[in-house]
């Protein structure tokens, strides 16, 4: 018995090895000594969020920035001891946003948006704090591309006091957009969004559900409606560039210069797909069904959409056939696709590294 099961390990880690490597190489573009927290890509820039070790600070972490083409590299850490968030990273050129938690809140539950630059500072931008009284501010999405770099917010409020379920509805909120600098600037036209996401100047979003319901004790996270818009605007004007309504609830959004990549489920804990709508006349090009829960990561360029499940790093093309780019050791984190590059973090085995593989010509 035990010299089957060891011939049977022995044959599924060969078939592991042999999967990934059909599906590709993997190169390293960056090592962090310590654990790596998010993960962002845009054109010749990388940026991550490592924790810093606690003899510096008890409870910290930082944003770095570098340029793949000439290695240069910065490190930014607010004066205080953040903890960033998962939400927490957006990159637009050499800019990027961070989100972590403000030092001190009073009552509340709150995070504070960052901006830093390659070759320029660390700027704080705005803190929103959620009251445990029921109300607050709560930042809902990050998002950058090229020279673009937005955040958005949504303000509420709790409706019923006695939580059976808790009933919160949406009182206000916006889409900013930052300039170089830290200069803010709100997207005119833009309802209060539940998902950000950026490309080729455009925003899109999906409208926070209003009310929602939850119960007491789950932590207060708006989202989509159901059958709900997604709306794609131009950045700076506001000005509608389409509009498209998936049939189920939206989990995730991104964009290209030419389409939009939508994860839809169909139920609350139902079957998930992947959809790709035509950049400006909203015709659905592709519909293609994926692993319930199972996709933690989605970015789209060109005709691929580059997405992550679990310890698989896979590819949709245009038609909507789906296929395997990589099986990573670990887990991998903030899966997106620039070009040609598709580009994740990883931790495990004492090594915290920026990995990446090519897609297929």
């Amino acid at each position: 018995m035990l010299a089957r099961r060891a011939i049977l390990a022995a044959l599924m880690g060969a078939l592991v090895l042999a999967t990934a490597s059909a599906a590709g190489a993997a190169r390293t573009l960056a090592r962090s000594p310590t654990w790596i927290q998010a993960f962002a890509q845009d054109g010749k820039f990388i940026s991550w969020v490592p924790r810093v070790p606690p003899a510096k600070l008890p409870c910290g972490e930082a944003i770095v920035i570098r340029n793949l083409e000439t290695g240069r590299q910065r490190s930014f850490m607010p004066q205080f001891t953040p903890c960033f968030s998962r939400l927490g990273l957006a990159l637009g050129g050499r800019r990027a946003l961070g989100l972590s938690a403000p030092t001190t809140c009073g009552n509340c539950v709150g995070a504070t948006v960052w901006t830093a630059a390659l070759g320029g500072h660390l700027a704080e931008l705005g803190t929103f704090a959620q009251s445990p009284e029921g109300g607050g501010q709560r930042v809902t999405g990050m998002a950058g591309d090229q020279r673009l770099l937005a955040f958005s917010h949504i303000r509420y409020r709790l409706e019923n006091e006695d939580c059976h379920p808790c009933l919160w509805n949406v009182t206000g909120g916006r889409v900013t957009r930052v300039a170089k600098g830290g200069t803010q600037a709100s997207v005119p036209g833009v309802k209060p969004a539940a998902l950000l996401a950026a490309g080729a100047g455009r925003l899109a979003s999906a409208p926070a559900l209003d009310p929602w319901e939850e119960a007491a004790n789950v932590s207060r996270s708006p989202r989509p409606a159901e059958d709900g818009p997604v709306d794609v605007v131009n950045a700076k004007t506001g000005d509608p560039v389409m509009t498209v309504s998936p049939t189920g609830t939206v989990r995730a959004l991104a964009l290209s210069a030419d389409a939009l990549a939508v994860l839809v489920q169909a139920a609350p804990h139902g079957q998930q797909r992947i959809e790709r709508y035509a950049i400006p006349d909203g015709t659905m090009l592709a519909s293609t069904r994926v692993r319930p829960r199972g996709v933690h990561a989605l970015d789209i360029a060109g005709k691929w959409i580059a997405y992550s499940a679990f310890h698989r790093i896979k590819l949709i093309d245009q038609l909507g056939h789906k296929q395997l780019l990589f099986f990573a050791s670990h887990r991998p984190i903030d899966v997106s696709i620039e070009g040609d590059r598709v580009a994740w973090a990883e931790n495990g085995s004492g090594r915290h590294r920026i990995r990446a593989a090519s897609v297929p010509e």
